[in-house]
């Protein structure tokens, strides 16, 4: 770093942002799914999620992923794949 100034990182932002969102969104509420799981099961230093409010949030956790929990592996990882957020998707596994 020259000049003693801050220094930006120069990375393209995801081409797809809605679906970026989406992702990350339920991402969010499937881990609040698990740690609500956690905590009904009585597990060790289990703790009630954070949770947003909204009819967005309530429609993501209450349709939306026992949704994606009901579907079968190999639906499951189509859909993460269609929903990357990045036109590439992920890298296939070697």
């Amino acid at each position: 770093m020259r000049g003693g100034g801050a220094v930006e990182i120069a990375a393209d932002p995801p081409k797809y942002r809605m679906r970026a969102r989406m992702r990350l969104d339920f991402e969010r509420a499937l881990l609040e799914a698990a740690q609500d799981r956690a905590l009904r099961a009585g597990a060790e230093g289990a703790v009630a999620p954070a949770r947003r409010g909204g009819a967005y949030w309530w429609a993501v956790r209450r349709v939306a992923v026992p949704c994606f929990r009901a579907l079968p592996w190999p639906l499951r990882k189509r859909v993460m794949r269609a929903a990357a957020g990045y036109p590439k998707g992920w890298p296939r596994p070697r």
